[in-house]
């Protein structure tokens, strides 16, 4: 053997030796590759399963809103994008049966039997010097897979 044919297999096992480097390097960049395209996806997958949860749930709330002078107004939104069911409205504590309300409209509002997205209903109220200082409110509701949901709210006139 030469001292060429030497240098040359010198040289082409260096290049193998670093051949091999770089492609156990590149393995292990394509493998974390993967692992992340993998957890992207089920992430994805997380994202559209709770997409389509909140699309199937409906959500309500309850403002209390200051008309003139001592007039008043609570008002019930269905800010979801899916119909809210039997929604209703309970006065917790001293306000168990709301007298500051005509109890007659009360009475015949609620349960309201379907509130559809971005719908809105008005209670008129009015306050006095007895009027409580906050209205402890649940208001609940059932979605249109039949399950139900409710909040407990206090709400303080302005």
């Amino acid at each position: 053997m030469t001292i060429f044919e030497g240098i040359s297999i010198s040289v082409s096992l260096f290049a193998v030796l670093i051949s091999y480097r770089a492609n156990r390097k590149s393995n292990k960049l394509l493998a974390e590759a993967n692992n992340l395209q993998i957890n992207q996806s089920e992430l994805a997958a997380m994202q559209k399963e709770l997409l389509k949860k909140e699309q199937s749930e409906a959500l309500c709330r309850i403002e209390l809103m200051k008309l003139q002078g001592t007039k008043y107004k609570f008002n019930i939104t269905n800010i979801s994008q899916t119909n809210a069911h039997d929604v209703n409205i309970t006065f917790k504590g001293h306000n168990q049966r709301p007298d500051f309300i005509k109890w007659e409209k009360y009475k015949n509002l609620f349960p309201i039997s379907t509130l559809s997205p971005a719908q809105s209903v008005s209670i008129s109220t009015h306050r006095d010097l007895g009027s409580p200082s906050s209205y402890d409110i649940i208001l609940s509701w059932s979605n249109p897979d039949g399950s139900l949901k409710s909040t407990e709210v206090t709400l303080f006139p302005e």
